[in-house]
């Protein structure tokens, strides 16, 4: 997964950003073919050694044109969910139409993920209602916040800071101005509000 591979090089987060820019590319290019992934998360978007970035698992892919009428998948989390929770945009949850704008969200969600180490909210995917709830409601948390928040099986603040040879102060004057507000516009929970192509 592209966390694993970022932490484990010690990227910073010019690194992770530039990175992730391939990221963008290969979703742009599926959105170019009238596809869209509908399911982007970590797992999916492996790094070769030498910094190839690969995108995988179209499994519930739609063509941008195709009917989005009709049952959705069966997944782990149950009928009606082919999504995953962190992941998902807010339509997702509602099962609305979920296009371009709900792979802008999701890769917002991945970006803010390898410049902080945790996600824009603690969800537990376990309980789809609340989950749903609060990706709908709840606004992200700065990214000058999110630092400093400790999760269960996550590195804490110091450990994540080092992961990217940084020290808090520096973190913090490197997230503020353009890359939050550029997270700011890919969560936004209403899609018209978000980007309307990746690229």
């Amino acid at each position: 997964a592209i966390t694993r591979w970022c932490d484990a090089r010690r990227l910073d987060v010019r690194e992770r950003v530039r990175l992730f820019l391939d990221v963008c590319v290969a979703v742009q290019y599926a959105h170019n073919q009238l596809v869209v992934h509908r399911d982007l998360k970590p797992g999916n978007i492996l790094v070769g050694e030498d910094g190839t970035v690969r995108l995988l698992d179209f499994g519930i892919a739609r063509l941008l044109e195709g009917n989005e009428e009709g049952p959705l998948p069966l997944t782990t989390v149950g009928y009606g969910y082919a999504l995953t929770p962190e992941y998902a945009a807010p339509e997702q949850f509602a099962r609305a139409a979920a296009g371009v704008g709900a792979d802008v969200y999701s890769l917002g969600v991945i970006v803010y993920e390898l410049i902080a180490g945790v996600m824009p909210y603690t969800l537990d995917r376990h309980d789809l209602v609340a989950a749903q709830r609060t990706v709908q409601d709840a606004p992200p948390e700065p990214l000058t916040q999110a630092i400093a928040r400790t999760e269960p099986g996550r590195l804490d603040m110091t450990a994540r800071l080092a992961v990217r040879g940084l020290g808090a102060n520096s973190f913090r004057s490197m997230v503020r101005g353009d890359l939050s507000r550029i997270l700011g516009k890919a969560l936004a929970k209403e899609p018209a509000r978000r980007y309307t192509s990746v690229e």
